[in-house]
């Protein structure tokens, strides 16, 4: 029996984590969906984004089975730099999948060694994961600016073969790189509700989605409390809004100052809007509490992919979000909106429009929804764009 390609992924964080948000779905996705015909193998850290701790029941330092995969959890008490390169070294493999550009231990450290040939001339997919978004690339700009300069001198961006999750993102790389990058759209995978992993014990979920009554909603914001977000956007728009509105906030508190921001606005909210910080989620969680809601609010600033989103639509949620998604005339299948952000009176009426509607209306938004995530998220077509990359790649590459 032929073996299986050996794929060997680096990844800051991974599953039993959920703090740093879509990478970690998108691996666990592309490895349930694929691990079957290839075998996956994870270089990560041992705790989740953010924290110190490191996960609780993982045995670091060895490779342990988790799924259909492999993992490697690196103990922060061990040079990350040299135990990569050890591992990269000593573990075969035919493909080197990068999640990041512009992350120093798992990206940038090594694309270079590979680049000077210290490890295996093996191809690479490199996945930017929306760091080249312009609202993204925009955080600490010259500094990006001048890494893609290095990429392109050394003929970097050339070599390697870049995983687009959207349309945006594939124009996004054009854009840095011009048409000399390698360009493959391969939308993230998800993996099937049923098989998300148990809910922890002690938690409870609601049955099912809230009643709809004209002149009341409840709202939520599922992301990461951070600029990019547009929490603090989001919470503006709120204040005007007439009816009984309830907005809980899901997330990783993940820039403190710009929650203390976010706070004076809430502190500030008229007796008919309230809004409840709730904690973190875990994404194995997430179908059974947006059972609790009528609506997602995100008006990010953009989104590579937004799981949060997805999962909001295939909850029969509909969503008001804004245009830098790949989920784009939302409004045609009567799901929702994308919105611009320039346009905040547009997100206000569209929101009050929903405070005022019926259970009728509302229903058929919720089929509309669900009917748009299954249109938009058909997993035979999404599975053959990243079995076709993975294949390609494996199958054509030239150093």
């Amino acid at each position: 029996m032929r073996n299986k390609p050996i794929i060997l992924i680096l990844l800051g964080h991974y599953l039993p984590g959920f703090r740093s948000g879509g990478p970690i779905q998108s691996i666990e996705g592309l490895v349930y969906n694929l691990g079957d015909e290839y075998d996956f193998r994870i270089i990560t850290s041992d705790h989740d984004y953010g924290m110190d701790e490191p996960y609780c029941m993982i045995e670091p330092n060895k490779w342990v089975r988790y799924g259909k995969g492999s993992v490697y959890y690196i103990s922060s008490k061990v040079n990350y730099l040299s135990t990569i390169l050890r591992l990269l070294r000593e573990t075969r493999h035919d493909l080197l999948y990068l999640n990041s550009l512009c992350t120093r231990t798992f990206a940038i450290f090594p694309l270079w060694a590979w680049y000077l040939r210290f490890l295996p001339h093996v191809p690479i997919i490199l996945a930017p994961r929306g760091e080249l978004s312009p609202p993204a690339f925009r955080h600490n700009y010259l500094i990006k600016r001048a890494y893609v300069l290095m990429l392109k001198i050394a003929g970097i961006h050339k070599r390697v073969v870049w995983q687009a999750s959207s349309v945006q993102e594939k124009t996004d790389i054009q854009r840095t790189f011009r048409r000399k990058a390698s360009i493959t759209l391969a939308r993230d995978m998800k993996v099937p509700i049923s098989n998300a992993g148990p809910l922890k014990q002690g938690t409870s979920e609601p049955d099912s989605t809230p009643k709809k009554t004209d002149g009341q909603l409840a709202i939520v914001y599922l992301a990461r409390i951070h600029p990019h977000k547009n929490l603090l956007f989001a919470l503006s728009l709120l204040k005007g809004l007439r009816g009984n509105v309830l907005y809980d906030i899901y997330g990783p508190l993940e820039d403190i100052e710009y929650w203390a921001e976010c706070k004076k606005v809430i502190s500030n909210m008229p007796p008919n809007i309230v809004v409840r910080y709730e904690g973190e989620l875990a994404h194995e969680k997430v179908p059974n509490y947006i059972k609790k809601y009528h609506v997602l609010f995100l008006p990010s600033k953009s989104e590579n992919f937004g799981h949060s989103i997805v999962e909001s639509l295939l909850g029969g949620l509909p969503v008001v979000i804004s245009d830098r998604t790949p989920w784009q005339s939302l409004h045609e299948s009567n799901a929702g909106w994308d919105i611009p952000l320039s346009e905040p009176n547009l997100f206000i009426s569209k929101l009050q429009h929903l405070i005022d509607m019926g259970e009728e209306d509302f229903n058929e938004m919720r089929k509309g929804a669900r009917s748009y995530a299954k249109m938009k998220c058909t997993a035979d077509t999404i599975i053959q764009q990243n079995r076709a990359l993975v294949s390609a790649v494996l199958s054509g590459y030239k150093i």
